[in-house]
């Protein structure tokens, strides 16, 4: 993992020199779960640049989740590229790797296709491939829309899940996104319910169950180049040995070139 960590942070550093970029990302995730289920704390950076057709997104975080008596690290590494093959076709590829722990998924690789058929619409489908700590493995299928009215876009996805340790499972997933009429800035709110916990976090008691999940972000231009973002949400977990939820703050301030 270190060798993964040097090799995105290299691309990070020489990147620039050869592409449009677009913007860099400082953030901050934080989720304080009740009962004795612990913490868990996300730093990361990120960038966006612009090559040819392509928009590139590379991303490294640091995290640590505390359970009960015990603690673990790991780091990832991931990157996304946005193709625009035509007006009415744009693929997402994206993969990352991380350390062997309950932190990060260990291996996440997803294919995303969207298709623009019809006017202020948007039509996706997908196929990601998981595998987490102590070998679960999850695949999942989704399948979505996005309506975009005036300044507010609405979006709807349905996502099934294939474990390896528990089986089938769902979730719903809708958010709205409402932009200023003026500038850069918009405020985000999603909502999701459904039995696939591994959309949420790692932990034994979350394998099954079900799961729901409210959060609200405001990304706020403060000058020209310069925007900070903030969320707030809730996460409740209803699963066979125990009722818990998870209170999330984070944080991100951009630079945009």
């Amino acid at each position: 993992m270190i060798k993964q960590a040097l090799l995105a942070a290299g691309i990070f550093s020489t990147l620039p020199a050869y592409a449009g970029l677009k913007s860099i990302t400082a953030g901050y995730d934080f989720i304080d779960y009740s009962g004795n289920h612990g913490t868990r704390n996300v730093a990361y950076a990120e960038m966006v640049a612009n090559v040819d057709r392509s928009t590139l997104l590379l991303n490294i975080s640091q995290g640590k989740r505390d359970y009960e008596t015990e603690r673990f690290n790991a780091t990832r590494g991931q990157g996304a590229v946005w193709y625009k093959w035509n007006n009415w076709l744009t693929t997402r590829t994206g993969i990352a790797f991380a350390d062997n722990t309950p932190v990060f998924a260990r291996q996440d690789f997803r294919q995303d296709i969207n298709l623009n058929l019809l006017p202020k619409s948007v039509f996706s489908t997908g196929y990601r491939y998981t595998k987490y700590y102590d070998d679960a493995e999850v695949n999942a299928w989704q399948g979505g829309i996005g309506l975009y009215v005036g300044q507010l876009i609405a979006n709807y996805r349905y996502t099934h899940y294939d474990s390896s340790h528990t089986g089938g499972s769902y979730s719903n997933m809708i958010s709205f996104r409402l932009k200023d009429s003026r500038g850069d800035g918009y405020t985000q709110l999603w909502l999701s319910r459904g039995t696939g916990a591994y959309i949420y976090d790692w932990s034994p008691e979350t394998l099954s169950g079900s799961m729901k999940s409210i959060s609200l972000q405001r990304i706020q231009p403060l000058t020209a180049q310069l925007n900070l973002g903030l969320t707030a949400g809730k996460r409740w977990y209803d699963t066979p040995t125990n009722e818990y939820s998870g209170l999330q703050f984070a944080a991100q301030i951009s630079w945009k070139f």
